[in-house]
């Protein structure tokens, strides 16, 4: 009976600790991470002459950010972080844009700085938030494979070397959405959110039409300071 009794006890602490607080509007600071999911969009021509499409692929993110004030559920912040993008771009026919079977393929790594500034609404009384953020990246690292297929349909007396770069501009400029819950512990706040990140700007005048990376992404802040 005692050890049932206890065994309640600690349950109604544990729930308490976790979900008394569910309400926790933003403020304070956060560090947060997460996998990313990379979708490239559009078609570019790397140096080997091949067009390339369909690319995606799995990064990582990481931020900290802080909350300047809130009132009302609303809270106005800043973020600054890193954002490495990796996808396998693949060749495709520039006419057609349709791959093609065992024909070449790109490896891309573009690593990211970025600066986001944020508005966050907090339903009241709840722990579910929205967030919208504009934001500019710096690019501060690239890398490119070419891998060579099966079929060989490219211009072959074009000479280059299997990691020649593609041009990427320097800034870029994007938009976030994200949905995600806030609840207290010890404290703290949890913030699992998920997030999607739209380019507003081309990556690269190798581009043949308007070619960007699009990312989803799920991330876990840890909030400070409340």
């Amino acid at each position: 009976m005692k050890a049932k009794l206890s065994s309640i006890v600690f349950a109604s602490v544990l729930s308490l600790l976790l979900f008394s607080s569910s309400a926790v509007e933003a403020q304070g600071w956060a560090i947060e991470v997460g996998p990313a999911y990379n979708i490239q969009k559009g078609t570019f021509v790397a140096p080997c002459g091949c067009t390339f499409a369909d690319g995606y692929g799995l990064g990582l993110i990481g931020s900290v950010s802080a909350s300047f004030f809130s009132l009302g559920g609303f809270s106005v912040g800043l973020g600054t972080g890193v954002d490495v993008q990796k996808f396998t771009s693949h060749e495709v026919d520039p006419a057609t844009l349709l791959q093609y079977a065992n024909g070449d393929q790109e490896e891309i790594k573009l690593a990211y700085v970025n600066i986001d500034p944020y508005i966050r609404y907090q339903i009241p009384g709840t722990g579910l938030f929205f967030q919208v953020s504009p934001g500019i990246d710096y690019l501060v690292s690239s890398s490119f494979n070419h891998i060579a297929g099966a079929v060989a349909v490219e211009d072959t007396t074009i000479s280059f070397n299997p990691t020649d770069a593609v041009d990427i501009h320097k800034a870029s400029y994007h938009a976030k959405v994200s949905v995600g819950y806030s609840f207290g512990l010890l404290g703290m706040a949890l913030e699992p959110s998920i997030y999607a990140k739209q380019p507003l700007s081309n990556l690269s005048a190798a581009a043949t039409d308007e070619w960007h990376v699009t990312t989803l992404y799920a991330a876990l802040a840890i909030r400070f300071g409340l």
